[in-house]
């Protein structure tokens, strides 16, 4: 049980270890891990984006496996608690990190990434109302460009956004309320949206 008799919610993960399964706890803070998102660098190594929930702990978290141990940090919140929810994640061809995510508190779209060691942040687009519990999408093209799916439930639309230089552009993808929980993809050149469609169903384009 957790704080006055709750669940205990912390970020854990499984692994295959050839003859058992394997959990791990990333990291015991309570309130982690309700918003997860898993990708791997070059080598394999998995690599997690996840926020913390609890009420003291609020933020933004990053946990990359070093082969023995997780190595957790804190993006946001540390010095005041953020709300944080949707998150996605993507490693490009150099082990960048690029993160998606819901500033809840402000009702915003942000982006970060780690270059050189120095995470960078950036707010793409404003929501006028977000939709709980959501999901973000993020992909990469071959230039490790990102492209970033989300959904505002106050106007019912989709959106993609992705930058140009160093601005981000948004477009509509679709309308009448369809676009919760997207899922982005690129292969081949080609981008895939998967989404559901509140008023008829799941959807893809």
């Amino acid at each position: 049980e957790g704080p006055g008799g709750g669940f205990v919610l912390t970020m854990r993960t499984v692994s295959w270890n050839g003859s058992y399964w394997e959990g791990r706890t990333v990291e015991g803070t309570y309130g982690s891990g309700k918003f997860n998102f898993i990708s791997s660098d070059s080598v394999g190594r998995p690599q997690l984006v996840y926020a913390n929930v609890g009420a003291m702990h609020a933020s933004l978290r990053y946990a990359r496996w070093d082969g023995d141990k997780w190595q957790s940090e804190i993006l946001e919140g540390a010095d005041q608690v953020a709300l944080i929810e949707s998150v996605a994640l993507a490693m490009d061809n150099r082990d960048n990190p690029h993160i998606t995510y819901t500033d809840v508190g402000n009702e915003v779209i942000k982006y970060a990434t780690r270059r050189g060691g120095k995470w960078t942040f950036q707010t793409i687009d404003r929501l006028l109302r977000r939709r709980y519990p959501d999901r973000n999408g993020i992909a990469l093209d071959a230039a490790g460009n990102p492209f970033i799916s989300y959904f505002d439930s106050a106007t019912g639309l989709l959106k993609i956004a992705y930058k140009d230089n160093d601005h981000w552009i948004a477009e509509v993808v679709d309308r009448d309320y369809c676009g919760y929980t997207s899922s982005i993809q690129i292969a081949g050149g080609v981008l895939w949206l998967t989404y559901a469609d509140d008023m008829g169903g799941l959807k893809s384009a």
